[in-house]
């Protein structure tokens, strides 16, 4: 009874779907009983298709869970190179936080600042357009590693920075995480990027393929802003007035 069917709207149905029909209580519509019924030996290709058989394998619909939703930061890979920052400024960071130090950016036409403190991957210390260090961090603390350079043996050889970072900058404002892995394609074209990015060799006509990420100019830490025009303020009431201030008369 298993290899036998009969023709209904065009589709070859099995003896044993129509028995449980009839056994259920769901006659077949008098179109389908006016019709050819003799049986038919029904083909063993697999691509044959039955009505209303039921399908052993498939989930039930109450076990089937929805995908789960992107979450609302979730965007195209921007590849290795997520965001990085081009010869910044050592004196336009305030230091004096310590290992807490920030390093503000934003995007051009942008003013949201955006601290890369946190983030992860190398880093080149400039003495004016010259390199002087290649750096590395593996661990969210660019800027603590940064503010130990202040102090170390490099401590004076130094006045600007570059970094590039693998961390995504999130829509909130803040660093994501890191892909777990790249291809080797795609590390090596980076490595050629960051190596033409930071030491600009005069023959190399194009920027590297690799560096896919976003660039972002440096921020000035408000409070440092403050510290310096105090500082101006101070120096400008010492030149008028003298170390002893206004004489009073």
């Amino acid at each position: 009874m298993e290899l036998w069917g009969v023709q209904r709207h065009g589709k070859l149905v099995r003896l044993t779907v129509l028995r449980q029909q009839f056994e259920s209580g769901q006659a077949p519509s008098s179109a389908a009983i006016l019709g050819d019924t003799s049986p038919t030996p029904v083909p063993p290709a697999d691509n044959v298709a039955l009505e209303d058989e039921p399908d052993q394998d498939a989930p039930d619909p109450a076990d089937v869970k929805p995908s789960p939703a992107l979450p609302e930061d979730a965007a195209e890979d921007p590849g290795l190179v997520t965001s990085f920052g081009m010869f910044w400024r050592r004196d336009q960071v305030d230091w004096s936080r310590g290992n807490r130090s920030r390093v503000l950016g934003h995007q051009a036409g942008n003013d949201k600042e955006i601290d890369f403190a946190g983030q992860i991957g190398v880093y080149l210390l400039h003495d004016g357009a010259r390199t002087v260090y290649v750096g590395r961090v593996s661990k969210p603390r660019l800027g603590h590693r940064l503010f130990e350079h202040t102090k170390d043996r490099l401590s004076g050889r130094w006045d600007r920075f570059s970094w590039f970072g693998l961390r995504p900058v999130l829509s909130k404002g803040v660093l994501g995480d890191a892909a777990a892995s790249f291809g080797v394609d795609l590390v090596v074209a980076t490595m050629e990027a960051v190596l033409i990015e930071g030491l600009e060799p005069p023959q190399n006509r194009r920027q590297g393929d690799g560096m896919t990420g976003q660039e972002y100019q440096q921020a000035v830490d408000e409070q440092l802003q403050e510290r310096h025009a105090m500082t101006t303020m101070f120096r400008v009431f010492q030149e008028r007035y003298g170390a002893d201030g206004p004489s009073r008369t």
